[in-house]
């Protein structure tokens, strides 16, 4: 994927690439079997076009399109990033707090809960799991995709986190239903 200014890409990223290795079916960030690898810009004159070895067999071609979102943290989530929202929320609905944050939320949302997407909160598919460095922020999630032979587990989603202070550190998590 390019970034031609209209993604929520981090402005030093031009171009991202994402390998996943499905015999390995890496989990976390500690298993073998993924890699991250970013450009900062892209060099016509270094570009060689390289021919699909034989040995691989044919993807399906599924185009995932980006328009912008603005995202918020799930109710599990929220009083990492905003005690007194949840706070708020209690004192509103106090026999379901969660009920006043998730009205507002799914509002703000065009699109269904779970999906690929670049930057924002992570929607977390089995509860709140972020790295352990606090300084991680989502570079991406990307959701499995029926119409491209694509799962994560059991029709998971991959989250992909990067340290904005440390280049080139990335963290992995995949959550499946």
């Amino acid at each position: 994927m390019v970034n031609d200014g209209t993604l929520q890409l981090p402005a030093h990223i031009q171009v991202l690439q994402f390998y996943y290795d499905w015999r390995l079916n890496p989990w976390n960030t500690e298993d073998p079997g993924w890699l991250v690898k970013t450009y900062p810009a892209i060099d016509p004159e270094k570009q060689v076009r390289l021919d699909k070895p034989a040995v691989l067999p044919r993807a399906k071609y599924c185009e995932i399109k980006f328009a912008p979102q603005q995202t918020l943290p799930d109710w599990q989530s929220l009083s990492d990033f905003q005690y007194d929202a949840q706070k708020l929320s209690c004192v509103l609905n106090e026999e379901e707090p969660w009920e006043p944050y998730e009205t507002v939320t799914k509002a703000m949302e065009a699109e269904p809960q779970y999906q690929s997407q670049l930057g924002g909160y992570a929607k977390w598919l089995q509860g709140f799991d972020p790295p352990e460095n606090d300084n991680m922020e989502l570079l991406f999630q990307l959701d499995s995709e029926v119409n491209a032979d694509i799962a994560f587990g059991d029709q998971g989603v991959i989250y992909v986190f990067y340290d904005p202070t440390q280049p080139g550190e990335y963290a992995l998590r995949l959550q499946c239903l």
